[in-house]
């Protein structure tokens, strides 16, 4: 999940408007920082807890008027690194890649052709964190397996230099429930000090850590889904293209019987009586389609030289008649136009 609880120190610089409530301006500094990516922690800030302030007394660096404070603070940090392995709801497919959701806010680009539904959990292997206006976007690869590609415990350090205003003492990975009790306090606790539209992003966060765990242990999503090399989908084409060609799959009614190599008899060298046990007819009888055709082809008339003399004289015959009739026709045609032509003479 790459979710880390960081313990820090940090120099706060705050304004001297909050002289009269310091607690509300430490808040103030702190909740710029909510959902947005920290280099020093690298990662993104996802809420605090156990506020201290080490020093009653601030001071006043050269001619700055700002007041310098030091806190101490536990930081729940989303830290993924290249190699981890996530989980995202999908939110737009594109042509040649998927567009995810991780823990319902930050994005990620996975390169797949596949077209999956709009909220459908995916798991990808993280390539590339990057980071623009302190948001934090990822891109990462299609995942048939769970496995990560390193196994070094993420810890956060953070830079040790003398000018840094934040320096991390321990870091350590907290699982889902952790997490989520996390989020829950400092929403209940803090969240009336955090601007509404980013409380609004922190409980979408909160809700979809905890629904991808759900999903997770139930069977339902993409991180519990049994996947071996090839999405289920293109395993179900490749059944149904094996079922077109005509293998045969064996049904519980007909058993199926494997012969040894060294029973194995060439096709070839089969008998008859054996084919015929093989069909269920007997040795002696063969298949009824069979013996159809071949009675149908030995009962066939053979034809002779008589009968085609005969079959020629039957056409002359045919032919003559027809040229007779047409004579006929011409015949009767020729009278009509002469008693017509007469019938006008006489007119």
């Amino acid at each position: 999940m790459s979710l880390l609880v960081a313990e820090a120190k940090l120099w706060l610089q705050i304004a001297p408007a909050y002289l009269g409530d310091v607690d509300l301006g430490i808040r103030e500094q702190l909740n710029a920082s909510l959902l947005r990516h920290v280099s020093a922690l690298n990662g993104a800030v996802l809420a605090y807890d156990s506020l201290k302030l080490l020093d009653g007394l601030g001071c006043i660096r050269n001619d700055l008027p700002h007041i310098h404070l030091p806190v101490s603070l536990r930081i729940l940090v989303f830290a993924p690194r290249v190699g981890d392995v996530l989980s995202g709801a999908v939110g737009r497919q594109g042509i040649d890649h998927t567009v995810l959701l991780v823990h319902g806010m930050f994005s990620a680009t996975v390169v797949s052709t596949k077209k999956r539904a709009e909220g459908k959990l995916m798991r990808f292997v993280v390539r590339e964190c990057n980071v623009a206006d302190g948001r934090l976007s990822l891109v990462g690869d299609y995942s048939s397996s769970a496995s990560r590609a390193g196994g070094a415990e993420h810890v956060l350090a953070g830079p040790s230099g003398a000018s840094s205003p934040l320096r991390v003492s321990a870091s350590r990975a907290v699982d889902v429930p952790e997490a989520v009790s996390f989020l829950r306090r400092f929403l209940d606790e803090d969240g009336k000090s955090v601007h509404a539209d980013v409380l609004v992003h922190m409980q979408r966060v909160c809700d979809a850590i905890e629904a991808n765990a759900a999903a997770r242990g139930g069977g339902g999503g993409a991180e519990g889904a049994p996947q071996e090399g090839e999405p289920p989908e293109e395993k179900k084409k490749k059944k149904k293209k094996k079922d077109k060609d005509g293998t045969p799959t064996p049904t519980p009614s007909t058993p199926v019987t494997l012969a040894t190599p060294a029973a194995a008899t060439p096709a070839a060298s089969a008998t008859p009586a054996a084919n015929g046990h093989a069909n269920g007819t007997g040795g002696s009888k063969e298949a009824p389609s069979a013996v159809s055709g071949k009675k149908a082809k030995r009962d066939r008339p053979v034809a002779t030289p008589a009968d085609a003399a005969a079959g020629a004289a039957t056409a002359a015959a045919a032919t003559a008649a027809g040229s007779g009739k047409k004579a006929k026709r011409e015949k009767k045609k020729k009278d009509q136009d002469g008693a017509e032509s007469g019938q006008k003479e006489s007119a």
